[in-house]
């Protein structure tokens, strides 16, 4: 339920079940937004022995115009909540697409 939190690292496993699935990005002092996990890239690499995990989470909204950025929560009542900071990428005549990037080094 939403009374739990993901764990510190999140691996792209983890962060599967999201694509497709409508959450909620609600921002401490600010909007709370529904939005839809539209797309989740895994652009993970290995180079001199160190590996780089990064993972691309974009979802949908219904706004019209961007907002501010903001250190959102992201809420899904079967997944759970876990902190991200979102940034507006792109606005289409369906809505204003945001983006969070996870990353982690694992040397």
């Amino acid at each position: 339920g939403l009374d739990r939190y993901r764990p510190l690292w999140l691996d792209f496993a983890d962060l599967e079940p999201l694509l497709g699935e409508k959450v909620r990005l609600v921002a401490e002092g600010g909007p709370t937004l529904n939005a839809r996990v539209v797309d989740l890239v895994d652009h993970t690499r290995t180079d001199n022995g160190v590996t780089a995990h990064q993972y691309s989470l974009l979802m949908r909204t219904g706004l019209r115009e961007p907002l501010e950025q903001y250190n959102f929560c992201l809420e899904h009542p079967g997944w759970g909540r876990c902190a991200l900071f979102c940034s507006a990428v792109f606005t289409l005549s369906h809505g204003v697409h945001y983006e969070a990037i996870i990353s982690r080094l694992d040397a």
